[in-house]
């Protein structure tokens, strides 16, 4: 159902374009400026990491991906009459009303855990920028100090010579 997305799509010259969806050189295109090429590679991308072939196993984490581009694509790229996009939608949002609200852990022990690991490698993230970017200023205040030692030292040389 995934995949089957863009099989269909209609990208050429149409009679009425929603209001959003763009047209341009007499193609009806996605919406925001997306190629069609790069909106067939997200859902291609999205349909080989929903089901890993390899193992035989669907990856549930993928569902609000899902969802979320269903749900963008359906507001925003009508127009474009994706096959089965209302079936997939569909789907897509009764699994992800169950896949979501467990998203961060099924219990208050789980979510506070995942939560934590979270918000440690955030800070973590950030302490590390703060201290490149301190780093940067510092490097950066010391090779203008330098500067305006040396033309501190070319001022006063013309002023010694009577300039």
């Amino acid at each position: 159902l995934v995949t089957s997305v863009m099989d269909g799509a209609e990208y050429k010259e149409t009679d009425s374009i929603a209001p959003l969806g763009p047209k341009q050189h007499g193609l009806c295109l996605p919406y925001g400026g997306e190629s069609v090429l790069l909106m067939t590679e997200r859902w291609t991308k999205l349909g080989s990491e929903l089901y890993l072939a390899k193992k035989d196993k669907y990856n549930v984490s993928k569902i609000p991906d899902i969802y979320d581009a269903a749900k963008y694509d359906a507001l925003h790229n009508s127009h474009m009459k994706l096959t089965s996009l209302e079936e997939l939608y569909t789907v897509a949002k009764r699994l992800a009303d169950g896949v979501i609200p467990n998203e961060y852990g099924v219990n208050p022990t789980q979510k506070i855990t995942i939560g934590k690991n979270i918000c440690h490698n955030l800070l973590d993230k950030l302490l590390c920028d703060l201290h490149h970017a301190r780093d940067e200023s510092k490097q950066t205040w010391s090779w203008e100090k330098s500067l305006n030692k040396k033309k501190e030292k070319l001022e006063m040389g013309g002023a010694e010579r009577g300039e």
